[in-house]
């Protein structure tokens, strides 16, 4: 054999050889936070360099999607709405706390075939709900718990939620403005929503925007809701479009019996089926 052909065949055993050498060294170390995953191999230079980024996340830092992780509009509302034996929670303010107001207006709306019952929170003990009223009679129940109290923000109503909360709900529905400052409401309603994820992780959130508030709240309302993961019931958008002639509060600044009725309306058309 000619000493040029052996040379040439130890070059190729010894390239196959480092190879096999360099494919067996690929190892899947531990990710950020010391789970397996990252297969780690080589850059374009054949070395990875020492501030190398990880562009593809460990199996334990992806989020795990959850009812209220997946995006939440009126149709998830509807479809919640729509369960057997539905528990619907309503937080809020002067607006709604009375027998007179949206909240039981709507919820009467609710009963073509279904046995609807409210509870309003008792604000003379302020320690739990008044005794339910049914509105209507039917075979499938639902229930109303109209957990809105006079004078209360969105922050308030995050440092007592545990109370306001009687049982886990299907929906929630949050309805602040009044007496919220426009530079406070964003975060007492994030503070709110995260307060309530922890209690009712599977509930979707949708939040009113009120008609008739202050203009400056109003806007800090809707453009924070429509930023975060709720559904937005823009009630004041709907009346400056459908009834911008009817005025909505009366001299002491709460919503006239005409107002309380048409913004009963405009929910039960949002979330109508």
């Amino acid at each position: 054999m000619r000493a040029v052909d052996l040379g040439l065949g130890v070059l190729a055993v010894a390239t196959a050889g480092l190879a096999y050498l360099a494919l067996q060294h690929v190892e899947v170390l531990p990710g950020p936070g010391g789970s397996e995953g990252e297969a780690v191999g080589a850059t374009a230079t054949g070395a990875a360099p020492d501030d190398a980024a990880v562009t593809s996340p460990a199996p334990g830092d992806e989020t795990e999607l959850t009812a209220t992780s997946a995006p939440v509009d009126l149709g998830t509302l509807r479809t919640a709405l729509a369960v057997e034996d539905v528990q619907v929670l309503v937080l809020g303010d002067s607006t709604s706390n009375s027998r007179a107001e949206w909240v039981e207006l709507w919820a009467e709306g609710l009963g073509e075939d279904r046995a609807v019952t409210v509870a309003h929170w008792d604000e003379a003990d302020d320690e739990g709900y008044n005794d339910d009223v049914t509105l209507t009679e039917g075979e499938e129940p639902a229930t109303v718990w109209s957990g809105s109290v006079t004078g209360s923000s969105a922050a308030d109503a995050a440092d007592r939620l545990e109370a306001l909360v009687p049982q886990a709900p299907d929906l929630v529905l949050l309805s602040f403005g009044r007496d919220d400052q426009a530079d406070e409401v964003a975060s007492g309603l994030e503070e709110l929503v995260d307060e309530l994820r922890a209690i009712a992780p599977d509930a979707p959130v949708g939040v009113v925007v009120q008609p008739g508030g202050d203009e400056e709240t109003t806007e800090a309302v809707r453009e924070w809701a429509g930023s975060a993961d709720v559904a937005v019931l823009d009630v004041d958008a709907a009346w400056a479009e459908q009834t911008p002639d009817v005025g909505v509060n009366d001299a002491e600044g709460n919503p006239t019996a005409e107002a309380a009725d048409l913004w009963a309306q405009r929910v039960s058309e949002a979330l109508a089926p």
